[in-house]
């Protein structure tokens, strides 16, 4: 047990009148070794604010760049998504276009090309 600085060697010197040599080393085992090392209650309230705002920014700054990801994901899968239904139309436009040629060669009506068919099988 060293103290270090004049008011821990006054504190320690008057706990070992008052304790005894173990009960004031144990004293100042707990103790930090300056005074001006100690916390009060101002002091974590001051640092809780401090940190609450920092977590918040970061928070902040965090969900701001998960955001800014999934729009640019989202931008990307709709893109795509346009994209292949286009691609099914222009097939599926395609393949009529191909039906209604044969029909029209073998002098038929194709199939699901009749006013019927187009509203799902009723007659008018």
């Amino acid at each position: 047990m060293n103290p270090q600085t004049p008011e821990l060697t006054e504190l320690y010197d008057q706990a070992r009148a008052t304790w005894g040599d173990d009960a004031a080393a144990t004293l100042m085992d707990h103790l930090p070794p300056t005074v001006d090392q100690l916390v009060t209650k101002d002091d974590l309230h001051a640092f809780g604010i401090e940190l609450g705002a920092q977590l918040r920014t970061e928070l902040r700054q965090d969900v701001s760049a998960l955001s800014k990801e999934l729009r640019s994901e989202l931008r990307e899968d709709m893109r795509a998504f346009r994209a292949e239904g286009r691609r099914h139309i222009v097939a599926d436009h395609q393949s009529r276009r191909r039906l209604a040629r044969t029909a029209e060669r073998s002098g038929r009506q194709p199939a699901g090309n009749t006013r019927a068919d187009r509203r799902g099988g009723r007659g008018d």
